[in-house]
């Protein structure tokens, strides 16, 4: 259990560099892939292994590595949902018959705002 959250933060600290964990661990991507996967759905409870009952124990990550991959995971989630919005505002563009790149502008704009407002 300890070995495979150890794959997962490396794997995750890395920006989910797969091919740097197989070669340092010696496992398989899907293996590597599989553990990435159970985490960010379960954290650390998604990679017991469930073969056998009477799995208790949850381990726990210091402090810091909890706040590492906590950020690396909002960090992901931020850019999946600023891709998200650029994809719509070039949608909507085009629904409206714009040229795509007032909504690149606009999307510009946005995140501009955004970034004002958070100081």
């Amino acid at each position: 259990m300890e070995e495979r959250v150890e794959i997962v933060n490396f794997t995750i600290i890395h920006d989910k560099d797969y091919q740097a964990a197989i070669e340092k661990y010696g496992i398989s991507y899907q293996q590597v892939y599989s553990w990435v996967r159970k985490f960010e759905k379960d954290g650390s409870q998604g990679l017991l292994d469930r073969r056998s009952k009477g799995l208790d124990s949850k381990p726990t990550l210091p402090p810091e590595e909890e706040l590492q991959l906590k950020n690396k995971q909002l960090e992901e989630r931020n850019c999946y949902l600023e891709m998200e919005v650029g994809l719509l505002a070039v949608a909507c563009c085009q629904s409206c018959r714009h040229p795509v790149t007032n909504a690149w502008t606009s999307l510009t704009r946005l995140s501009v705002t955004r970034f004002a407002s958070n100081g």
